[in-house]
């Protein structure tokens, strides 16, 4: 593969339909999919998921020798980062459907020092879905501290005024989520 146009972080666990069916939306929907790196994080003992993503895989995967669970799950995010070789970097969920055809080449076109929000069934004021410069990451030392990885970019770009729209659209799969609309 050539340098990616975005690395896309996804930790995944016990859910192989939905992750097809997330990474199908994901490659289906770019304009240039052989320069989408999705990376993957599973759990060793998730052996479904492991021989799926291995088989699969269309990017690196991170598997943990022990299981960080959703209390650590921003050591997922710091391991794949250290896989990823995108100059962005999308967090994404395995249960979540790409709707915008190119959306990896309208994220290239955005200018580089910016993180960006993609548009979901949520309220505004949720990030869930940022599309961080690597440059970033690699100043700050990891991806993230806290589970709640895509608040802590949503919290860093607002800070900074360094967040934008990214005029992608995501449906992610989680009605019971605070905020959600549909």
């Amino acid at each position: 593969m050539s340098t990616p146009l975005v690395s896309v972080l996804l930790p995944t666990r016990c859910r192989p339909e939905s992750l097809k069916h997330s990474v199908a939306s994901l490659l289906d929907r770019a304009r240039k999919p052989d320069r989408v790196q999705i990376c993957y994080a599973v759990d060793r003992d998730d052996q479904e998921t492991v021989q799926l993503v291995t088989a699969k895989a269309h990017g690196p995967v991170y598997v943990a020798k022990q299981r960080h669970g959703y209390a650590n799950l921003h050591e997922y995010f710091n391991r794949l980062v250290d896989l990823a070789t995108g100059p962005r970097l999308l967090l994404w969920n395995d249960d979540a459907t790409m709707c915008t055809d190119g959306w990896d080449t309208i994220i290239a076109d955005h200018d580089p020092l910016t993180i960006l929000d993609c548009d979901n069934n949520h309220t505004r004021d949720m990030v869930l879905f940022p599309v961080v410069p690597a440059a970033f990451v690699t100043a700050v030392g990891h991806y993230a501290g806290s589970p709640h990885a895509d608040s802590w970019w949503q919290d860093i770009g607002r800070a900074l005024g360094l967040i934008r729209e990214a005029g992608i659209r995501v449906h992610p799969d989680r009605p019971a989520l605070p905020g959600a609309t549909g």
